[in-house]
């Protein structure tokens, strides 16, 4: 049942929740529809609100002691050491909660109120420093091993980064500003993307769930060059070939053990990519 709740795992409620970061056996989940963030400690069996006051941000919403702030449709989690970096849709930026402060902050992305839902006309997007920087509804996100944040700017259909620890910036590696869409793959500063909504990272390459154009593609982070790694570009659901498989509008991305798990949206499935064996399945799940 969707509401908002703390407590043990069976009493508790959240509504629409969408990205999230694990650090030991506490589980963080961005509570979009909440607008809150939620922490589940796997091992005592009880979830808390860790941010949020449970009422939807308006305008320009400063950062403060994590419970008395009022965030706008948290959607993504990326942890880095203890601070966990949130792709903030609502309010098209960057913020970031210090798990022994307990503040939070934006860290990215100027306050931007122009951007639609739909990448139309009206979207605003540029690149600088983190507090000058337009985004439009990150939906995203996630690190490198050197804290290097990564995120799918789902309405400029880009995919950027932003380095708060050298270059102190906010850059596209895919997609034009203002917004462009498409289904192009080659140089990065050539390639477009439908709606691009999960991204992980692994081994210097980033994988993409490019929802609109239902498949998934890869950013080389050396090469700046993408691909598609899956999908036959219509929507259905049929596994096999990578180059024949079928998704609809798949959503997330996870990586374990060399393959490629999928959270396939419309199809109400998870998928799984094997790079050894080429083939896209179908997770069956027994419970």
């Amino acid at each position: 049942m969707e509401g908002i709740a703390d407590g043990v795992p069976e009493g508790a409620q959240l509504r629409n929740p969408q990205g999230m970061a694990l650090l030991g056996e506490t589980l963080y989940v961005a509570d979009a529809g909440n607008h809150s963030i939620r922490a589940a400690d796997l091992e005592a069996a009880v979830v808390d609100t860790v941010a949020g006051s449970g009422a939807p941000g308006a305008g320009r919403v400063d950062g403060g002691p994590a419970l008395t702030v009022s965030l706008r449709s948290p959607w993504d989690l990326a942890l880095v050491g203890r601070r966990l970096y949130v792709a903030m849709a609502g309010c098209h930026q960057l913020w970031m909660y210090d798990l022994d402060s307990g503040l939070i902050q934006a860290v990215a992305g100027a306050y931007n109120p122009s951007p639609g839902s739909g990448g139309g006309a009206g979207e605003r997007v540029a690149d600088g420093p983190p507090e000058d920087a337009l985004l439009a509804q990150p939906s995203g996100i996630v690190a490198d091993e050197d804290g290097v944040l990564f995120f799918a700017d789902s309405g400029a259909g880009a995919i950027r980064q932003a380095d708060l620890v050298t270059t102190h910036r906010v850059d596209t590696l895919v997609g034009a500003a203002p917004a462009a869409f498409g289904d192009v793959d080659g140089d990065a500063a050539d390639a477009r993307m439908r709606r691009p909504l999960g991204v992980v990272e692994e081994g210097g390459i980033l994988y993409v769930a490019d929802a609109y154009s239902h498949k998934i593609k890869r950013v080389g982070l050396q090469t700046l060059r993408v691909a598609t790694v899956a999908g036959s570009g219509e929507p259905g659901h049929a596994d096999g070939p990578f180059a024949s498989a079928r998704f609809h509008e798949p959503g997330g991305l996870a990586v374990l053990g060399g393959r490629i798990y999928v959270a396939d949206t419309n199809n109400h499935a998870v998928r799984v990519l094997d790079p050894a064996t080429g083939l896209v399945s179908t997770l069956e799940v027994d419970f």
